[in-house]
């Protein structure tokens, strides 16, 4: 992996990505990663290529298990109908709680 270190340091890698969204639309970015905005670092655990090409790796297992549905994304996802009963149950609590005080105030 440290081979010919000063080749691979000034290596720019692209990785493309291409998933399918929410809505069934094909989606494709790549994203461009310069080795040589690494040198010079140092690290007490791996060599930076190394645990570089691991976290890819790690990725890349992660996204193949949501792509198969072995693991699910946690979302929240609301709509507007959502917010607007979340609204109107945080009114009647707050109407509740205004009453509440308002009877113990009036209470001797």
């Amino acid at each position: 992996m440290i081979d010919a270190f000063e080749a691979k340091i000034v290596a720019v890698l692209l990785v493309h990505v291409r998933y399918r969204g929410v809505d069934q639309s094909m989606y494709s970015e790549t994203f461009r990663l310069e080795m040589c905005e690494f040198k010079g670092r140092s690290r007490l655990e791996r060599p930076h290529l190394y645990a570089i090409s691991k976290t890819l790796e790690e990725i890349k297992t992660t996204l193949a298990d949501i792509h198969r549905g072995w693991n699910r994304l946690k979302v929240d996802v609301f709509d507007s109908g959502d917010r607007d009963k979340e609204w109107e149950e945080h009114e009647e609590l707050e109407r509740r709680r205004l009453e509440r005080e308002k009877s113990e105030g009036d209470a001797p």
